[in-house]
């Protein structure tokens, strides 16, 4: 027999003899084709506390650090202990730099813990800058060097240059920090989000938004411009209306955040934003922003609860930036060179961020977004009526704002996502999507695929998969609880996939068969095939037949055509019997029963 790759099929043929009859039997069950509870041995670090951040240095030495409540580990990229920095708690022996900063300020507590806000590198000038709740957010520099150990910091701090009113030095929010830092000439800026509350506000704060710029003296920040280079909360809604910061990125000319706040200062129901300041403009007078949505349209016989027949999918969890890959940028009419926001969605409840199991996948174009803000401003400042009318909604219908679908369909339903990297492999755009569960799944991004789970495969069963996700080289670096753990960029692996076919439509993950078992290359000894497979016929009907009588006989198995080949034709296989001939018979035979 002939056969082309593909699904489990029926093949009706004809033998040439004097009688023929079908005997209308069903094929055997199809074969469990994946096993998610497969388990991979994959290295990982444990760091004896939750990890609050995680930043790499791609140049060498290849570093990952990570960011612990009162420590700082540098690690090697196979995830080894290099070094450790006591950070807190601050007031304590044990604190190693805090010695480092003499501060004018009486403490707020004898011995006051730190959590780690900022941890990020500056890759011009190889410095990690982490800056920490404790001493009203102040931060620390280290110089990256192979022979530097972490425990080599300077204090960013001059008492005299701060006061409860001003102080350009204090940098985190204890609520949570979104630091870039965009590097021009060789001057390092600070572009800021930071989400504050009245507490904080009222003593050495830091602003919603600021443009802080590190001095040549290194022991500290200055505001480029004292007047206009930040940006806050009205005093009377610092409490009421709580903003936010989940990801900061650049691409272009643009600096952007992404947040997650109220609606207006009026509603109790929220969603997701996109701010975009102009990088090297270091005053925060091009503030703008955009309400990004994600929804999935409904379809018939699917019942939800919706908003004018859609599901909303209103708060961001995690977005990441990346470049598509060659069948997604044709499908969004983009080029493989352009930037994608990809984001991960939560549906809520009407007056909370607390988010449901229900998740979906949406893809913006940073071209598109800055293309609705350019009509909206054009629309701004070309109004009669002038600056009294400036406001959101020139840059979108506040009816419907900027939308996306979920790339999903919809089929996330019971899931929620809390973290997501995305990498390009050959053709292919492959979403890595964490859980709240503690799994990792990996996804194609295409609408002319359809949904297809490459991979599930669990890192922890108690903690979910952190937002703060990473990745070096051929790495992907993800967080739950107090471990990293590393996960190949092509995935753990193909034994998973059970059946041909089904190992075959993972060419992303570079899996092929092997002697009867799904394996990446270098896993099989022997011939590795992937692009055919070996057809399996596992039943024949009728069992019994006259010797001289035209007889009708189907043919059960799986791997008799291929997924995405033509269809099946007089001529697209050919059957034997022995010496005998057969003919197949298209309109009786079927490629998915």
């Amino acid at each position: 027999m002939e056969f082309g790759v593909g699904f489990f099929s029926l093949v009706l043929v004809w033998l040439c003899v004097d009688m023929c009859f079908c005997g209308g039997q069903e094929c055997p069950a199809l074969p469990a084709d994946v096993n998610f509870n497969m388990v991979y041995n994959l290295s990982s670090f444990d760091a004896e506390g939750p990890i609050q951040n995680i930043v790499v240095h791609e140049a060498q030495p290849e570093t990952i650090f990570l960011g612990v409540r009162n420590r700082i580990y540098a690690l090697n990229k196979a995830l080894g202990k290099l070094s450790e920095l006591r950070t807190g708690p601050v007031g304590s022996p044990d604190c190693m730099g805090c010695n480092n900063c003499v501060l004018g300020w009486t403490p707020t507590a004898s011995v006051e813990d730190n959590d780690n806000k900022v941890l990020v590198i500056d890759k011009f000038a190889q410095y990690l800058f982490i800056c920490g709740s404790a001493q009203h957010g102040l931060c620390y520099l280290h110089l990256i060097y192979p022979e530097h150990n972490i425990s080599d910091i300077n204090c960013l701090f001059t008492d005299k240059n701060n006061s409860p009113e001003l102080c350009p030095d204090c940098v985190a929010s204890p609520l949570g920090t979104q630091v870039y830092i965009y590097t021009e000439g060789y001057t390092s800026y600070f572009y800021i989000g930071a989400t504050v509350n009245s507490t904080i506000a009222s003593t050495y704060s830091p602003k919603s938004i600021s443009i802080k710029r590190l001095k040549g003296s290194e022991d500290g920040f200055s505001f480029p411009s004292v007047e206009y280079s930040s940006i806050t909360v009205r005093k009377q809604f610092l409490d009421s209306y709580p903003i936010d910061y989940i990801y900061s990125f650049k691409s272009g000319i643009h600096v952007y955040f992404l947040t997650v706040q109220k609606e207006d200062v009026n509603s109790r129901g929220y969603h997701t934003r996109i701010v975009r300041l102009k990088a090297g403009e270091f005053e925060v007078k091009l503030y703008q922003e955009l309400v990004l949505e994600c929804r999935y349209v409904k379809r018939k016989r699917r019942r939800r609860n919706s908003v004018n027949g859609n599901t909303v999918y209103n708060v961001l969890q995690a977005a990441y930036l990346a470049k598509p890959g060659a069948h997604l940028a044709k499908e969004l009419g983009v080029e493989e060179s352009d930037d994608v926001l990809f984001g991960v969605f939560a549906e809520t409840e009407a007056d909370s961020v607390t988010a449901h199991r229900r998740s979906a996948l949406c893809t913006f174009p940073i071209k598109t977004i800055n293309e609705i803000i350019r009509d909206g401003m054009a629309d701004c400042c070309g109004s009669s009526q002038g600056h009294s009318l400036r406001g959101l909604e020139f840059y979108q219908d506040l009816e419907y704002f900027f939308s996306r679908v979920d790339r999903f369909d919809g089929r996330l339903d019971h899931t929620l996502l809390t973290s997501i990297i995305v990498t390009v492999i050959g053709n292919s755009t492959v979403a890595n999507l964490g859980t709240s569960d503690g799994s990792i799944l990996q996804v194609s991004v295409s609408g002319e695929i359809p949904f297809v789970l490459h991979a599930n495969f669990s890192l922890s069963t108690a903690h979910p998969v952190s937002r703060q996700a990473s990745r070096l080289g051929d790495s992907l670096l993800f967080v739950t609880g107090s471990k990293v753990t590393q996960v190949p960029v092509i995935g753990p692996g193909c034994l998973h996939f059970l059946t041909c076919s089904r190992c075959l439509s993972a060419s992303p993950f570079l899996c092929g068969w092997c002697n009867g078992v799904c394996t990446q290359k270098h896993e099989c000894q022997i011939h590795w095939s992937p692009d055919t497979c070996p057809p399996a016929i596992t039943e024949v009907f009728p069992k019994r037949a006259p010797v001289n009588g035209s007889t009708e006989l189907q043919l059960c198995g799986w791997d008799l055509q291929a997924p995405n080949g033509p269809p099946i034709t007089e001529s697209s296989h050919m059957v034997w019997v022995g010496p005998q001939p057969c003919s197949v018979i298209p309109a009786k035979s079927s490629p998915t029963t």
